[in-house]
């Protein structure tokens, strides 16, 4: 069935507009457009809603970066995109720099798609980070402190809170997992949080890790299992409970339980799309007044796991340099702030990419690392960070996500002086990761 696209095009012509749409439609969008020539006509139709912008670059009477301009100065997030038979590459880069996601030659519309496709997807994330930004604006400010600083390896108590006991059985005998310590800390990090709000008047906490294996029997029952060995982890909690409606959704974004404000709806579904990167499933057991079990199971492998090193309890190392940190949630952007200055660190922020842009061409000079989330508004992480580089191309960067795609994942890491730190992320974790990249830039 054809996908429903509402684009508005700001073209001069009127057969390159309807080529345009003739190569959406093929590509399996559905269109409704509408064609604008000038900047009162463009005004007008900023009224409606729009899916994405499609705009010439030069026109007889309307430059295509004054229509980029119009566009954001009403506060339009719409994805906007050059097609231009005329555009250079330093005008294009221009381009970019104001706020417009791609570009394209007229010469060469076999992009167009692609190109229509990861514009409209990164939108849809943008749109679910402000919808999460309007909850986590709700939440105590203690609290998005707190869970940046509760990692699993310091401070767990208190994160989960004082009047619930924690008990573990772990077996010394796991088989080995392929898998991103860092995400594996971060879903039992999520499991217990859940499991502490729900128990907010305290109970027991049972966490164990076991070899296991699923047969044909299990699979009979749980249709999308794979057949194999696997590691257990499991984490049992004595709180409130789900009904059978609330288990059914109990994965998806934005779900939640929680009264307003206690809750985001993302850490289930973070749990869920980590396990599921890993080729692993995860199963959940609840009732009302009977507590709640979720059973992840990870696919084992062959060979010997990593050594494990002894862990360090030493003070947290921070340092001098100056340190630009782009995030535009509020709460997490004043809370690294404050872990950084705590350090000895200068920092400069920025709320979204284009303003991490901003800040860093009027002190590129003294900017030692950024710190900036992959998922932003107007422009996101690995795009802003691209024109930075343009100024100082070995800018070490550090890009930070809780629910970036495994593809932008992989191209960040791709990119040289990058690295990537996984939300949520513990103090301890954060200052060695900061002070690994910064040691790392050459002398």
């Amino acid at each position: 069935m054809p996908i429903p696209l509402r684009v508005l095009f700001i073209e001069d012509s009127d057969d390159d507009a309807a080529l345009q749409v003739r190569l959406l439609r093929q590509g399996g969008y559905d269109v409704s457009y509408e064609r604008v020539d000038s900047a009162a006509a463009l005004g007008e139709a900023l009224a409606k809603r729009w899916d994405i912008i499609i705009s010439d670059y030069s026109m007889p009477h309307f430059k295509g970066t004054d229509a980029l301009k119009l566009v954001r100065q009403k506060s339009q997030d719409v994805p906007f995109i050059f097609v231009s038979g005329t555009i250079g590459e330093d005008a294009a880069v221009a381009a970019l720099k104001v706020g417009a996601q791609d570009y394209l030659m007229k010469t060469n519309l076999g992009r167009l798609i692609p190109a229509v496709q990861r514009e409209l997807r990164e939108a849809r994330e943008r749109s679910e980070r402000r919808r999460l930004e309007q909850q986590v604006h709700l939440l105590q400010r203690f609290e998005a402190i707190g869970r940046l600083a509760g990692g699993v390896a310091h401070d767990f108590n208190n994160v989960i809170g004082e009047r619930i006991d924690i008990q573990m059985e772990l077996a010394e005998d796991l088989r080995v997992v392929w898998a991103d310590p860092g995400q594996i800390e971060q879903v039992l990090m999520n499991l217990c949080l859940n499991a502490r709000d729900a128990m907010p008047d305290g109970g027991r906490l049972f966490i164990q890790t076991k070899n296991s294996a699923i047969d044909e029997e299990y699979r009979r029952l749980h249709p999308y299992a794979v057949t194999g060995p696997y590691v257990l982890l499991r984490v049992l909690d004595t709180g409130t409970g789900m009904d059978a409606a609330a288990l059914e959704h109990v994965f998806e974004p934005f779900f939640t339980t929680k009264e307003t404000g206690k809750g985001t709806g993302l850490g289930l579904a973070t749990v869920y799309g980590i396990v599921k990167q890993h080729k692993g499933f995860i199963d959940v057991e609840s009732a009302p007044g009977q507590g709640t079990t979720f059973q992840v199971f990870l696919p084992s492998g062959e060979g010997l796991p990593d050594a494990q090193e002894k862990p360090q309890e030493d003070a947290l190392r921070g340092g001098n340099e100056s340190i630009l940190i782009a995030e535009d949630n509020e709460g997490l952007r004043e809370a690294a702030k404050e872990i950084l200055e705590s350090l000895g660190y200068r920092v400069l922020l920025a709320k979204d990419g284009a303003d991490a842009v901003r800040v860093f061409e009027e002190n590129h000079a003294s900017i030692d690392l950024v710190f900036m989330d992959v998922v932003m508004p107007y422009l996101n992480g690995p795009n802003a960070y691209t024109q930075m580089c343009a100024v100082r191309p070995d800018l070490p960067v550090i890009f930070t996500t809780g629910y970036a795609s495994e593809a932008t994942l992989l191209s960040v890491r791709s990119m040289e002086n990058s690295a990537v730190l996984q939300k949520p992320y513990g103090s301890q974790y954060f200052a060695k990761k900061l002070r690994e990249v910064l040691d790392k830039k050459p002398s």
